[in-house]
Parts: structure tokens; C-alpha cells; sequence
């Protein structure tokens, strides 16, 4: 591993009012981070998180060796999720599968963060 880089922001409302772009007090704004894992031969894979309160949602690891600019994908792939009233719907995802970019969820559980780190392990070798 080369470098990590995080950041962090709130999602946006997608089309028109969306539920899910709020927290269940109705004002404050649901956050997101994105974590770019850049390794040593120059490719990179991508975490991302969205805050959540009541229900499980799925982590989500992003890998491509062709794609070099991400952030219209993020985008995407949030503009989605807001409009699929927060799920990661297999639809929206296999329009990214196609463009060559390889996705895996990874379920949210009770267990420890280090078994946590090692499903987030297991996924990122399988890559």
C-alpha cells in the first residue's frame, strides 16, 4: 500500500426531496466517506461508507484498473442510492459492472472491528 485518502461530505438530494438524504430527526444531513486505497503498481480500490442509523447498509469496494477518474462515478453511484431510497440496488450497480469496474458489498454485522477488518480483507484479495 502506497497512500490512503479519505474525505467525507453529505449526500446531495438527488431528484427532487429524497427521505434518505436526512438522518431520522428530518434536518440534519446524512454523511458519506470515500476511501481511496492507493497501492504500490499504481492501481487503487475505493471504500465507501454511508452513514446510517435503524438499517444495514452494505459497505461498498470499488475496483477498476482501467478507470483513472472517480469522482463522476462517486457521484453516480450516491445519486443512485439516494434515488433507490437508500439501497445499493443491483440494477444501478451492474451499469458500473459494465463499464469495467468490479463492486463488492460488504454486509454490516455485530462482530468486532478486527473480524470486520478481516471481511474488508478477504473481499479486497479477492479483487
Amino acid at each position: 500500500m502506497k497512500a490512503i485518502r479519505v474525505f467525507i461530505d453529505e449526500l446531495t438530494e438527488g431528484l427532487g426531496e429524497r427521505k434518505f438524504t436526512k438522518l431520522s430527526d428530518g434536518i440534519t444531513k446524512r454523511r458519506y466517506v470515500i476511501a481511496e486505497v492507493f497501492l504500490a503498481l499504481g492501481e487503487r480500490f475505493s471504500i465507501i461508507e454511508v452513514e446510517r442509523e435503524t438499517k444495514s447498509l452494505s459497505t461498498l469496494m470499488l475496483f477498476s484498473s482501467t478507470i483513472r477518474i472517480w469522482e463522476p462515478i462517486y457521484e453516480k453511484l450516491l445519486e443512485n442510492l439516494v434515488n433507490d431510497s437508500g439501497t445499493w440496488a443491483s440494477k444501478s450497480l451492474e451499469m458500473f459492472e459494465y463499464q469495467g469496474i468490479i463492486i463488492k458489498k460488504s454486509k454490516h454485522n455485530s462482530k468486532s472491528i478486527y473480524a470486520k477488518a478481516q471481511v474488508l480483507y478477504e473481499k479486497w484479495i479477492k479483487f
